[in-house]
């Protein structure tokens, strides 16, 4: 197997990089890389997030935010 390593500037290995047809057989032969490619194939969008905090919070999100632009505007003079 062809197997190539990526570094950082100081020589440290931070990721391999394996020919697709050998992740394609460990996908075939293992559960796990099958999961994991399944999970990773599709990105996220800012719909799957809704709800994700209270109603009561993001008001008060919302607040804090429209405060924070009213102290931006502010003449300070």
């Amino acid at each position: 197997m062809e197997i190539q390593y990526l570094s950082d500037e100081q020589g440290r290995h931070t990721a391999v990089q394996i020919p697709i047809d050998e992740w394609n057989k460990l996908t075939e032969e293992n559960e796990v890389f099958r999961n994991f490619e399944k999970n990773n194939s599709s990105q996220k969008r800012p719909s799957d997030f809704r709800g994700a905090i209270s109603k009561n919070t993001a008001e008060k999100l919302i607040q804090y935010a429209t405060q924070a632009r009213v102290e931006w505007d502010r003449d300070i003079s």
